[in-house]
């Protein structure tokens, strides 16, 4: 897996970093370090959940399979996915 996340950076460096996968034991590691600040994922999707019924079947349906890929193939959430497959039944 690659990872683009930073790691330390100087005090006056600010930086942007796209992740392609989320590994939450990593991001737990990371949690919490100076300078680096970053909404969990499982809480993103906490989120998220109660708007699933605003936002419609197709962008749900859009945003799972991107879920899928980056979160819930790489990380044991078997509850959020339930909910979130769910919302087609």
């Amino acid at each position: 897996m690659r990872y683009l996340i930073p790691f330390s950076w100087p005090v006056a460096v600010f930086a942007r970093a796209t992740m392609l996968t989320y590994d939450a034991d990593l991001m737990a590691r990371l949690a919490g370090r100076p300078g680096l600040r970053f909404t969990p994922f499982p809480e993103f999707l906490d989120r998220y959940m109660p708007t699933m019924g605003d936002l419609g079947q197709a962008k749900v349906r859009q945003d799972l399979a991107a879920f899928k890929r980056f979160y819930f193939d790489h990380n044991d959430d078997p509850i959020r996915l339930r909910v979130l497959e769910a919302f087609f039944e």
